[in-house]
């Protein structure tokens, strides 16, 4: 029966045999015509598991983004892999920059460039410079070994002829300062004739004193 509010009142027999299963499909299959299918506000949604979900279903009633690309065996962790790779890709694209920021970086960038070369270059320096001491290095060791041996052989052989024993004599060295007479050497030299200079002015100063005195003595 309907009421004036459109209350339909069902009269269900629940001690049948059909336990009132009849009546209850009655009440499914009647819909209000307020009522909605989901709580949500996003129309049409997908329910169920998400190992239910097929990625043609996903594709049907979501939003269709060019970063999510799923496979078509429907594995789970197939889905997992592609929508960590899609958002890797993401991460690494390159960005458009501004004009002021390349102005900003790129002097930055410009002294980073220079100091790897500068660091490069003192690199190839210190290599070159350790094989030329490896070199050195390994001369000096068959100059050492070289000498060793030219010292066990000189000890172990010996002399082939006594002529090799024969002392060397010093020549004599000549005495010219013999030939020479010394004072007259030294009143020539200029170094030598000074301290003569200076007695020889000496004495005619006292001789010049001597003489005014005199003459002063004289006079008186």
């Amino acid at each position: 029966m309907e009421d004036a509010n459109a209350v339909v009142d069902w009269n269900v027999d629940i001690i049948g045999p059909d336990g009132g299963s009849g009546a209850c499909r009655k009440l499914a299959k009647t819909e209000d015509p307020d009522a909605t299918e989901c709580s949500s506000s996003f129309g049409d949604t997908l329910s169920g598991s998400q190992d239910d979900a097929k990625p043609s279903e996903i594709s049907d009633i979501e939003v269709d983004s060019p970063f999510c690309r799923y496979p078509h065996n429907g594995d789970a962790a197939a889905l997992l892999d592609a929508a960590a790779a899609d958002n890797l890709d993401r991460l690494l694209k390159k960005k458009k920059v501004t004009d002021h920021w390349r102005s900003y970086i790129s002097p930055l960038m410009w002294r980073c460039q220079w100091l790897e070369l500068r660091m490069k270059d003192l690199q190839s320096q210190v290599s070159r410079y350790d094989r030329e001491l490896a070199v050195l290095k390994h001369e000096k060791e068959l100059q050492t070994k070289m000498i060793e041996l030219d010292c066990s052989s000189s000890r172990s052989v010996p002399f082939s002829s006594h002529c090799c024993r024969k002392t060397m004599k010093r020549k004599k060295r000549k005495r010219n300062e013999e030939k020479i007479n010394a004072p007259s050497y030294i009143a020539t030299h200029t170094i030598l004739s000074y301290y003569d200079l200076i007695t020889i002015v000496l004495q005619k100063k006292r001789k010049r004193k001597v003489m005014a005195i005199l003459s002063t003595t004289m006079e008186t």
